[in-house]
């Protein structure tokens, strides 16, 4: 609401981070210079917040799995899990780096990894659905009402995880 009402169909309107400038401008203009500096240190302090997230979650997860498919193939249980999640964390870093260095927004890098992490969703939220229908036992799987709520959330990722694609690729 507050991008459609301070700068939406205005002339000389920029995408990416340009909008949150203009935007912050347009608002500054009208309840004074501290309100746009307000805004624009909120959005940065919400989006470094998101990102350290991100990459927080996703190196957690990508280093359990490294370090029990090193378990698996060495044969023992001593595994150096801290090591395995500071080299995923920074890999990643390294990966947004490069990918700045090569010219890419942004934004572009955003929308790439909550396509990502949708798709993850999907999957997570299908084999969660899979595993509890044929691995519980009868008397501890979801009830009809929880099922349904799961059918729905799956649904709901999914259109919008093939919207996101047929918007890209087509």
């Amino acid at each position: 609401i507050l991008s459609y009402d301070s700068v939406y169909g205005q002339s000389g309107n920029s995408q990416g981070i340009f909008f949150v400038i203009n935007q912050s401008a347009r608002i500054a203009s009208i309840l004074g210079p501290w309100s746009g500096v307000s805004l624009l240190l909120v959005i940065g302090v919400l989006l470094l917040q998101t990102q350290l997230g991100i990459l927080d979650s996703t190196s957690r997860m990508i280093s359990e799995n490294v370090a029990l498919k090193l378990q698996q193939k060495n044969g023992h249980n001593r595994v150096n899990l801290t090591r395995i999640y500071y080299i995923c964390i920074w890999a990643e870093v390294a990966f947004g780096v490069i990918m700045l260095a090569f010219g890419l927004e942004p934004r572009t890098l955003i929308v790439a990894g909550a396509v990502a992490n949708a798709w993850a969703m999907i999957i997570h939220i299908g084999l969660v659905y899979y595993l509890n229908q044929r691995e519980l036992a009868p008397e501890f799987r979801p009830a009809l009402w929880r099922r349904i709520v799961i059918g729905i959330i799956f649904a709901a990722f999914l259109g919008f995880g093939l919207l996101t694609l047929w918007s890209v690729f087509f």
